[in-house]
């Protein structure tokens, strides 16, 4: 018999199940049926992992709110300020200040990225980044030997509006949209 011809009889001839096979699935089928009681599903451990944390809030609101002295928090918070406070961009005497014109605001944003490249090109780095819409302020750093070449590299970004004399290690680019 071909297996095509095997198949078909198989899947057309269903045997019916036994009377007592069918009995006892129904009597599982009621018994798991039953309601549960609410509490059985309350473990020790469920409840060790609500308490836990819960004691910890509770513990830590009552030290920090319990210390003598006014605001608990305000050394603290006063101290993270310091520590992670961006470094000064106060220039050193005798700075190079290089003032650029810009057509728009994302023209001011793609010059402040290539002049970062160009610094970071000639093995300096940029001590301060700030660039808010229209407007761009950069410090940057560069080795003695490579300030005239870094000079004339950001010169090429936009319209020169101011431009120094002698450069120097230090350069204040300053960038700006035009109106």
């Amino acid at each position: 018999m071909p297996q095509r011809d095997l198949v078909a009889e198989l899947r057309s001839g269903r045997t019916p199940a036994p009377a007592e096979l069918r009995e006892r699935v129904r009597l599982i089928a009621a018994a798991d049926a039953s309601p549960r009681p609410r509490l059985a599903r309350l473990t020790v451990r469920r409840a060790l992992a609500v308490a836990v944390p819960v004691a910890a809030a509770v513990a830590a609101a009552t030290i920090v709110l319990t210390r003598p002295g006014g605001h608990p928090a305000a050394p603290h918070v006063e101290a993270f300020r310091a520590a992670t406070a961006a470094p000064s961009a106060e220039l050193a005497p005798g700075a190079t200040t290089l003032a650029l014109r810009e057509p728009d605001a994302r023209a001011v944003a793609r010059a402040a990225r290539r002049a970062q490249a160009i610094v970071v090109s000639l093995s300096g780095y940029a001590t301060s980044v700030e660039v808010r819409g229209a407007r761009g302020r950069l410090v940057l750093h560069v080795p003695p030997a490579n300030a005239p070449q870094a000079l004339a590299r950001l010169r090429s970004l936009g319209t020169v509006t101011r431009s120094p004399g002698a450069p120097s290690q230090t350069i204040e680019l300053r960038l700006s949209a035009e109106r």
